[in-house]
């Protein structure tokens, strides 16, 4: 009885275990293959124009939000006992805060993006919701700043 000699499996690298696609044999041995060597898939090339207008309208309802809440805290009425405009007027300010780190979480570390996004999400319905209740309490008058900023905060977080 003889025994063959089992064949030599061929060493792969652990990279090339983990993602297929980023290591190629040729000529004998391994090499990396950049991703700049390659042709972008059409769903990559869509992902980045998606994901680069995502972060520029994240970035305009953040500017758009914080001067509402400045514009509210510093045209608000003041109130008759203390005399001072009430904190909740810089509510629209603290969304606005709230796009702002989702624009920067996606900016910094784009794989992030899907995360930060959906912060930003949570915060445009934070913003519709507290946007309405001061519209329907007071009517449409667009005399007192807490209504102007009410629909403009209501309108920017809506589209």
């Amino acid at each position: 009885m003889s025994f063959r000699k089992a064949p030599k499996r061929r060493r792969i690298p652990p990279a090339a275990r983990i993602d297929p696609g980023k290591m190629r044999q040729r000529g004998g041995g391994w090499k990396f293959h950049h991703r700049a060597c390659r042709k972008a898939e059409p769903w990559e090339t869509t992902r980045n124009i998606t994901s680069s207008i995502m972060r520029t309208l994240t970035l305009i309802t953040a500017i758009i939000c914080i001067l509402v809440g400045l514009y509210g805290f510093t045209q608000g009425t003041p109130n008759a006992q203390t005399g001072m405009v009430s904190k909740t007027a810089l509510i629209p300010a603290w969304i606005g805060v709230a796009f702002l780190l989702a624009w920067l979480v996606s900016t910094v570390k784009p794989t992030l993006h899907k995360h930060a996004m959906h912060l930003a999400v949570i915060a445009a319905l934070i913003g519709i919701v507290g946007a309405y209740m001061p519209i329907k309490v007071r009517g449409l008058d667009f005399s007192q700043a807490s209504v102007q900023g009410s629909v403009v905060l209501f309108l920017t977080c809506g589209t």
